[in-house]
């Protein structure tokens, strides 16, 4: 089986023609009367045979490429066409593909259709030999088969001669006769960036505005239309059809030089000389704000400098020489006074401290009550906590109306702990949540996925802190004023946690992340 193609060659082969050795089929003529007349495969994904299992299968893969009487058409599904039980004198047998005896040409062409199908034309036999069928009128040829003689209907082995011209650029030639040759003036070529006319002559000297331009429909880019010159001249020309003047204007027109006057009060703002200005006595303490600077200070110059901003005083006032960046800046501050605030008002992580006095055991599997633990002395200080049992996991709940700047997000948690017991091995603590919003059922929520915190146990009466970088989600969905529910647990039942004595709650620290600068 030989892939030839945009080849001519014998039947299987891959080189050309022998002349007064081969001899040339005629698929080879039909297929050229076909080009004739423009019906042209001029490129696919590939010509391949292959076997359902029953019978022999022609399989055409896209894209596939074709012009029918000169019109290009694309194609984007693969295509497939298999033998059927037609039986005729080259092809005896419903259930056979092949001749027994005679090897047969049979003629494999698409519909001319924007949907095409593959079509198998069967070859005759003029006595013991083959011939190639004619091409089905309108149809565009793809390949001639050589199905040899046999009795396996499921054959994929056969030789074949591609008819794809393998066409992958086009272009058109525009020219005349010169001398009694061709002259080329110009060409229309194509590529990913889209349509290329060459050798357009500049006729701007003879330009009437009766001559036409081609222009693309911009609601369809398939359509062309045509204007006149002077239609496009007179887009940027022409008189104004209306005016509307806006507050403190008058005037207008529609046509010729429009002219808009300004509306002064004379009393404040005064044209003198053609230009705006203010008057002598237009900015009175009455136009300031309250408790401020008095038209006598102005004037005198008393005016201290620190109530103006950083490096503007009194002179400057006087001559004019304060700069845009000095009018930005407040008393004491040395840059612009927004970018001042907002590195001092840094939007970002906050903390917050819950004691074990404000957390409480659950109602279920409860861990210990708050217990205060004496020091050694009355100059040591005391600790209260909660004892979570070594064996049974035990749990401990507690609540925050969260602040409004919360952005509702992930937080973070640190344990603080100590004990009583041996030091060494582990506690395993663990915390999960949820929010409950206005009108929401409390007994129908449920905590979220729990973070653990692992933490080796260190001298009695030591403070122990364990933080953790994985950030717990909050389950519910929490929006602005709901009121966040925590449950914390020791998990004595994870083979981690092997501390044998209780593990001493002292509290936990929440770190959020806020979007706000209060909570107004």
């Amino acid at each position: 089986m030989v892939a030839n193609q945009g080849k001519i060659t014998t039947m299987g082969g891959t080189t050309g023609l022998v002349d007064q050795t081969d001899k040339m089929h005629t698929g080879i003529l039909k297929a050229l009367e076909a080009y004739s007349k423009e019906d042209i495969c001029i490129g696919h994904a590939g010509f391949t045979i292959t076997g359902t299992g029953t019978y022999t299968q022609y399989n055409l893969a896209q894209p596939i490429h074709f012009t029918t009487k000169g019109q290009y058409k694309k194609h984007t599904s693969d295509i497939s066409i298999t033998y059927d039980t037609t039986v005729t004198d080259a092809k005896p047998t419903a259930g056979q593909t092949q001749h027994p005896n005679y090897t047969r040409y049979d003629l494999i062409s698409i519909t001319n259709a924007d949907t095409p199908t593959l079509v198998i034309t069967l070859g005759t036999l003029s006595g013991a030999n083959g011939l190639v069928p004619d091409l089905p009128t309108g149809n565009i040829p793809i390949a001639l088969i050589e199905v040899t003689a046999g009795t396996d209907p499921n054959k994929i082995n056969y030789n074949f001669q591609l008819y794809t011209l393998d066409k992958q650029t086009n272009s058109l030639s525009i020219g005349y006769s010169s001398g009694g040759f061709y002259t080329e003036v110009s060409s229309i070529t194509g590529t990913s960036d889209g349509l290329f006319i060459s050798g357009i002559a500049d006729h701007t000297s003879s330009l009437a505005g009766a001559d036409k331009v081609l222009i693309q429909d911009a609601d369809a880019s398939n359509v062309m239309k045509t204007v006149t010159a002077q239609s496009i001249a007179n887009l940027s020309t022409g008189d104004i059809t209306s005016v509307v003047a806006g507050s403190a204007l008058t005037g207008g027109g529609t046509t010729g030089d429009v002219t808009l006057n300004v509306g002064v009060d004379d009393s404040t703002i005064e044209i003198n000389s053609d230009a705006l200005r203010l008057k002598d006595s237009g900015i009175t303490v009455g136009k300031m704000a309250a408790n401020s600077v008095d038209s006598d200070q102005y004037v005198d110059g008393s005016v201290d400098n620190i109530h103006l901003a950083t490096g503007i005083d009194a002179v400057k006032i006087a001559d004019g020489t304060v700069t845009n960046e000095e009018f930005q800046r407040i008393n004491t501050l040395t840059s612009n006074a927004q970018t001042q605030l907002n590195t001092k008002l840094q939007v970002g992580q906050f903390s917050m401290w819950i004691p074990a006095e404000a957390i409480s055991p659950q109602s279920v599997n409860p861990c210990g009550s708050l217990t205060t633990t004496a020091n050694a002395n009355a100059t040591q200080p005391d600790f209260r906590t909660l004892a979570f049992d070594a064996g049974t996991d035990e749990f401990a709940q507690f609540s925050i109306a969260m602040p409004k700047m919360w952005n509702e997000g992930a937080v973070l948690f640190t344990f603080y702990w100590t004990h009583v017991g041996s030091a060494g091995n582990d506690v395993i603590w663990t915390i999960a949540g949820t929010s409950v919003s206005n009108d929401e059922a409390i007994g129908g929520v449920i905590f979220g996925t729990a973070v653990n915190y692992q933490d080796t146990a260190l001298d009695a009466k030591d403070l122990h802190i364990v933080s953790s970088d994985t950030t717990l989600t909050i389950a519910g969905s929490p929006a602005v004023g709901d009121v966040c529910f925590f449950q914390i647990s020791r998990d004595a039942n994870n083979g981690n946690d092997d501390f044998a004595s209780d593990a001493l709650l002292i509290g936990v620290k929440m770190k959020y992340t806020v979007d706000g600068l209060n909570d107004e």
